[in-house]
């Protein structure tokens, strides 16, 4: 369970913070505009600190996707789809490498003096460099020439933004070698004005980003990271399998705080900066936090994090047997629904609660008091630990 994420140039603090605190292994890829944000973020010392403690791993590529209409001889707006890479500002050469390019335009941007000089060396000698991959170049081609794909494509970007929108069909015609006329009876002129996103070449920009995601999750074995609605609505319509396990994932974290802890998600302090860079590296040194993550990596992805957290902590016991009862009560309109209940000999019995009008049941303080009872008996170390420990004292 969370044993890797990917998180390619779609990334924002909060969800950093977010996957540095759960997740074994965070493999970021940035172009120049996300390495700034991280050094305005952690700072040059707490960015340093980090990359030395392989809390995550940065790759340095500075490609950007390029898509756009031009005219073609039948008088036909046709677009096409690639790649290009950045060149220098001073004399507009493309640099020799990644990581020449990496320095020249950090200096840029922070200021040419020795000692940032001597702080960019640094910070280049801890990342790694690569260039976005031809396969998904290629596999976007392949995918704008399916027509019963790209239908179903378009349908499912352009609804985020006009769910009602009743497409008849979409479809991509290919007039010279990759470039393509959009075929629909969708008014694209009218709908860009609204939404940029409409646009059918951004529509495939977005996905050849998809498909270089996709492509380097698979190459590193990884969860997929999206924030972007329309990234999302394509993930859905080419790969539900994937936003599954992505969407899984995400709603695990969000159910396995809202039990276990009071006011705050990692998330929300991140947001309204209540909290920094520096703590979330603070947290990741207590040895706690060592631990919950190892005990995380050990737990199956097809379970629920909220499940495999109460078994850990009432896990087989003759003296709990019988004794143990567990849960935070929602009340919910006229419902009240019990969450997690009755864990005894290491296996979760069900506790439903259906109740109407006012009835509203709260056990909050249950589990810290069970997870002491059981402690002073077991001084096994057990995720509860992190929970009311480290993790309790950053959320306050």
């Amino acid at each position: 369970m969370f044993k890797a994420v990917a998180m390619n140039k779609t990334f924002d603090t909060a969800s950093l913070a977010e996957a540095l605190i759960y997740y074994g292994r965070i493999e970021l890829t940035v172009g120049h505009k996300q390495l700034v944000e991280l050094l305005k973020v952690f700072g040059y010392d707490q960015l340093v600190r980090a990359l030395e403690a392989k809390y995550f791993s940065v790759t340095y590529d500075d490609s950007m996707i390029s898509a756009g209409f031009r005219d073609i001889p039948s008088g036909q707006r046709a677009f096409s789809i690639g790649q290009t890479r950045m060149k220098s500002r001073s004399n507009g050469v493309e640099w020799t490498s990644f990581r020449e390019g990496m320095m020249d335009r950090l200096l840029e941007t922070i200021g040419i003096t020795k000692e940032n000089r001597r702080k960019t060396d640094h910070i280049a000698s801890l990342i790694t460099y690569g260039d976005s991959s031809d396969k998904a170049l290629l596999q976007t081609e392949r995918d704008i020439r399916n027509d019963s794909l790209m239908d179903e494509i378009a349908k499912a970007c352009y609804s985020v933004t006009y769910p009602d929108l009743n497409i008849g069909y979409i479809r991509f015609e290919e007039v010279e070698d990759c470039t393509f006329v959009p075929i629909s009876d969708l008014p694209f002129a009218d709908l860009e004005s609204d939404d940029p996103n409409t646009n059918p070449a951004l529509l495939a920009a977005m996905l050849l980003g998809l498909n270089d995601n996709v492509l380097k999750s698979a190459d590193g074995n990884t969860d997929i990271w999206f924030k972007s609605e329309h990234m999302s609505a394509l993930l859905n319509a080419k790969f539900a399998a994937i936003s599954k396990m992505y969407g899984k994932s995400a709603n695990n974290i969000s159910e396995f705080e809202s039990l276990v802890f009071d006011k705050f998600s990692f998330r929300e302090l991140i947001d309204s900066k209540q909290r920094t860079m520096k703590d979330v590296l603070d947290l990741l040194e207590e040895p706690d936090t060592a631990k919950m993550k190892k005990w995380l990596l050990l737990q199956d992805d097809n379970l629920k994090l909220t499940t495999e957290y109460h078994k850990a902590i009432f896990s087989a016991d003759p003296g709990l047997k019988g004794k143990m009862k567990l849960g935070k009560m929602v009340l919910c309109g006229a419902a009240t629904t019990a969450i997690e209940a009755f864990v005894t000999q290491g296996l979760p019995q069900g506790l439903g609660l259906v109740a109407g009008g006012a009835l509203g049941l709260a056990l909050d303080h249950g589990q810290e008091v069970a997870s002491t009872m059981y402690k002073r008996a077991h001084p096994t170390w057990k995720p509860d630990q992190w929970v009311s420990g480290p993790a309790s004292s950053f959320l306050r």
